[in-house]
Protein backbone atom coordinates (compact mmCIF):
# COMPACT_ATOMS: atom_id res chain seq x y z
CA UNK A 1 0.00 0.00 0.00
CA UNK A 2 2.96 2.47 0.88
CA UNK A 3 4.23 1.85 -2.64
CA UNK A 4 1.04 2.38 -4.30
CA UNK A 5 0.51 5.69 -2.05
CA UNK A 6 4.03 6.86 -2.94
CA UNK A 7 3.30 5.86 -6.88
CA UNK A 8 0.45 8.60 -6.97
CA UNK A 9 2.38 11.45 -4.67
CA UNK A 10 5.00 11.43 -6.73
CA UNK A 11 3.01 10.42 -10.51
CA UNK A 12 2.46 14.30 -11.66
CA UNK A 13 6.35 14.84 -11.93
CA UNK A 14 6.99 11.35 -13.82
CA UNK A 15 7.38 11.34 -17.15
CA UNK A 16 4.58 10.06 -19.09
CA UNK A 17 7.06 7.10 -21.05
CA UNK A 18 8.48 6.33 -17.33
CA UNK A 19 5.22 5.65 -16.19
CA UNK A 20 4.07 3.41 -18.50
CA UNK A 21 7.14 1.56 -17.88
CA UNK A 22 6.61 1.11 -13.91
CA UNK A 23 2.92 0.02 -14.95
CA UNK A 24 4.43 -2.51 -17.07
CA UNK A 25 6.81 -3.72 -14.53
CA UNK A 26 4.17 -4.31 -12.44
CA UNK A 27 2.04 -5.74 -14.09
CA UNK A 28 4.56 -8.11 -15.00
CA UNK A 29 4.97 -9.37 -12.03
CA UNK A 30 0.88 -9.61 -11.06
CA UNK A 31 0.65 -11.81 -13.77
CA UNK A 32 3.50 -14.12 -12.59
CA UNK A 33 1.82 -14.09 -9.19
CA UNK A 34 -1.55 -14.67 -10.69
CA UNK A 35 -0.78 -17.33 -13.66
CA UNK A 36 -3.39 -19.53 -11.58
CA UNK A 37 -6.63 -17.01 -11.86
CA UNK A 38 -5.49 -15.13 -14.96
CA UNK A 39 -6.69 -14.22 -17.79
CA UNK A 40 -9.30 -16.70 -16.54
CA UNK A 41 -10.19 -18.07 -13.37
CA UNK A 42 -11.25 -21.94 -14.15
CA UNK A 43 -13.81 -21.53 -10.65
CA UNK A 44 -15.83 -18.98 -12.92
CA UNK A 45 -16.85 -22.27 -15.43
CA UNK A 46 -19.07 -22.96 -12.10
CA UNK A 47 -22.48 -20.58 -12.42
CA UNK A 48 -23.28 -19.19 -8.48
CA UNK A 49 -26.02 -20.99 -6.47
CA UNK A 50 -29.08 -20.04 -7.76
CA UNK A 51 -28.21 -18.06 -11.14
CA UNK A 52 -30.60 -18.63 -13.80
CA UNK A 53 -28.14 -17.29 -16.13
CA UNK A 54 -27.63 -14.58 -18.31
CA UNK A 55 -30.62 -12.39 -20.41
CA UNK A 56 -32.46 -13.89 -23.78
CA UNK A 57 -30.33 -17.53 -23.35
CA UNK A 58 -27.10 -15.26 -23.77
CA UNK A 59 -23.99 -17.69 -23.59
CA UNK A 60 -21.51 -14.81 -21.69
CA UNK A 61 -21.16 -10.74 -20.78
CA UNK A 62 -18.60 -8.91 -21.96
CA UNK A 63 -17.62 -5.47 -20.04
CA UNK A 64 -15.69 -2.58 -21.75
CA UNK A 65 -14.20 0.06 -19.82
CA UNK A 66 -12.00 2.81 -20.77
CA UNK A 67 -9.63 4.85 -18.54
CA UNK A 68 -8.71 8.25 -20.33
CA UNK A 69 -5.98 9.97 -18.34
CA UNK A 70 -4.46 12.28 -20.89
CA UNK A 71 -6.03 15.20 -22.88
CA UNK A 72 -5.38 13.21 -25.99
CA UNK A 73 -7.57 10.11 -24.99
CA UNK A 74 -10.37 12.00 -24.01
CA UNK A 75 -10.18 13.78 -27.92
CA UNK A 76 -10.59 10.45 -28.76
CA UNK A 77 -13.63 9.25 -26.52
CA UNK A 78 -16.70 10.06 -28.80
CA UNK A 79 -14.96 8.21 -32.03
CA UNK A 80 -14.45 5.45 -29.77
CA UNK A 81 -18.28 5.63 -28.55
CA UNK A 82 -19.50 5.83 -32.25
CA UNK A 83 -16.81 2.72 -33.34
CA UNK A 84 -18.46 0.80 -30.30
CA UNK A 85 -21.88 1.66 -30.73
CA UNK A 86 -21.45 0.98 -34.59
CA UNK A 87 -20.21 -2.82 -33.72
CA UNK A 88 -22.73 -3.35 -30.99
CA UNK A 89 -20.66 -2.46 -27.62
CA UNK A 90 -21.61 -0.58 -25.11
CA UNK A 91 -18.62 0.74 -23.21
CA UNK A 92 -17.72 2.41 -19.38
CA UNK A 93 -15.28 5.55 -20.22
CA UNK A 94 -13.74 6.55 -17.04
CA UNK A 95 -12.26 10.25 -17.03
CA UNK A 96 -8.91 10.54 -14.81
CA UNK A 97 -8.49 14.11 -14.82
CA UNK A 98 -5.26 14.71 -13.68
CA UNK A 99 -2.84 16.08 -16.36
CA UNK A 100 -5.51 17.99 -18.31
CA UNK A 101 -8.05 20.15 -18.06
CA UNK A 102 -11.32 18.42 -17.96
CA UNK A 103 -14.03 19.65 -20.74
Amino acid sequence: MFLNSLYYTLKPFIPRWLQIQIRRQIVLRKRANYTHLWPIDENSAIPPQGWTGWPDGKKFALVLMHDVDTEKGQEKCIELARLGKEMGFWSSINFIPERYPFR
